[in-house]
């Protein structure tokens, strides 16, 4: 009884000094500063927004994303950042270069472009819709690329992955030189002088795509590359289910389907040692069909309130054809964005951070398939307190000074200690955490 009454007194004395000596708005300045991943946004009509994909480019820090509502831009874009540059439509979000030169040109590793329109880059054999030069592991996915020089040039580049394009009316749809293990499939290249062209390139896997109307299918120089699928695929053909590598479709082949399994008897050479081996009959959209199905996000568990420090955000994502990458965005209260990858483990996607800045967040999580289907959850809140609001009720008074007075005189590792009391972190539950509350007193 005596230490409950000491106890209780010395909460009323460090109450009374401390009462009014800093307000709820005090321990802001304290609190570390935002993280830097942002979204910027290009050509919308609200505030902070910028009117040239350039400019956001120069404003924004790796791992930033940079959205671009519809219009026509007329810019040679610089992307020496890794970034996300995502587009509104891919039919009304496009980048005219204006015969300019190179119409995107990336030097950065990790970028990743979606949902464009790139177009009239002009000039000669050096210019390119996109370039991606001496740069690795980026993609370009889902986009229209048309009317330049060359449409894709990769040079010195490697582990890029370009995948659900329309390259057409190029002079060169699309140029790998002195590159190594990228990707390209489920794309149509057609209309274009070379379809597409390789100088001293080797490891590349090129397949389920569509070689149509071009003047020359492929131009191949000292290059050895595989064309076909890395592992075989399950597919359905003329009502019947088939387990298979699958290559690409050539309007030029000439060779037979005897078994009628949509993959032709004979190779398709290519040019000196490269060779389809297994040429579709059909365009590569007859094997795995049209998928118009967005993923499905669900089992989304986060505190709806916490203390300053971590958080855990989960999720499942399910899709039928595959899951492309999966996002979080975050809003701050003061405006600011978060937008980062959610990391996955075991069948469930995650997000860990800590937040040390007061107020109301909102998220929500965007997710994209391997088609380029995409889908987004609701929007969801959660409430930051600092960590002296013991009962996050918004007001530092007596009653979380009660709370650490039960556990005063309490060590780490003894009953009744809990360290979420223990606010400065030093294994004892005393005075010094009941004058941290004390200090941050509202009333």
């Amino acid at each position: 009884m005596k230490r409950i009454i000491s106890i209780f007194v010395v909460i009323m004395l460090v109450a009374n000094v401390f009462t009014g000596m800093m307000k709820n708005d005090e321990w802001k300045a304290e609190a570390q500063h935002e993280r830097s991943h942002h979204i910027l946004y290009v050509g919308g009509s609200g505030a902070n927004n910028y009117t040239s994909i350039q400019s956001a480019i120069n404003d924004a820090s790796n791992g930033d994303t940079i959205f671009v509502y519809s219009g026509i831009y007329y810019e040679n874009i610089v992307i020496n950042k890794r970034i996300n540059l995502i587009g509104e439509n891919r039919d009304t979000t496009i980048i005219d270069g204006n015969n300019a030169g190179d119409v995107v040109n990336i030097t950065a590793d990790r970028v990743s472009i979606e949902g464009f329109t790139i177009r009239n880059s002009g000039g000669d054999w050096s210019n390119s819709g996109v370039k991606i030069y001496h740069a690795n592991n980026s993609s370009i996915y889902n986009c229209n690329i048309s009317n330049n020089y060359d449409g894709i040039g990769i040079e010195d580049s490697s582990n890029n992955e370009i995948y659900n394009c329309n390259i057409n009316n190029n002079e060169g749809g699309i140029e790998l030189v002195y590159s190594s293990n990228n990707s390209i499939y489920n794309c149509n290249i057609s209309n274009n002088y070379d379809g597409i062209g390789l100088g001293g390139s080797s490891n590349n896997s090129i397949y389920m795509n569509n070689f149509m109307n071009n003047s020359d299918n492929v131009y191949s120089e000292d290059s050895n590359n595989t064309w076909h699928s890395p592992t075989p695929v399950t597919y359905t053909y003329n009502g019947n289910t088939y387990t298979n590598y699958l290559g690409n479709y050539w309007d030029d082949y000439s060779g037979n389907d005897n078994n009628n399994d949509g993959i032709g008897d004979a190779a398709y050479q290519i040019d000196g040692n490269d060779y389809d081996y297994y040429p579709l009959m059909q365009t590569w959209e007859n094997y795995i069909g049209y998928d118009s199905i967005p993923p499905s996000i669900e089992n989304i568990t986060f505190p709806s309130k916490f203390r300053a420090g971590l958080i855990n955000i989960t999720c499942i994502v399910s899709d039928n054809a595959g899951i492309a990458g999966v996002w979080i965005n975050i809003t701050m209260p003061n405006g600011s964005y978060i937008n980062e990858s959610m990391q996955y483990c075991h069948g469930i996607y995650y997000f860990n951070t800590s937040f040390d800045i007061e107020g109301n967040y909102s998220f929500y999580i965007d997710a994209i398939d391997v088609n380029g289907n995409g889908n987004k959850s609701n929007v969801m809140n959660f409430t930051v307190y600092p960590i002296w609001d013991i009962n996050m009720d918004g007001r530092i008074n007596v009653l979380d000074l009660i709370i650490v007075a039960m556990h005063f005189g309490s060590h780490e590792g003894e009953a009744g200690y809990d360290a979420g009391v223990d606010l400065n972190n030093d294994g004892d539950i005393n005075i010094l955490d009941l004058i941290i509350v004390a200090m941050h007193w509202t009333g």
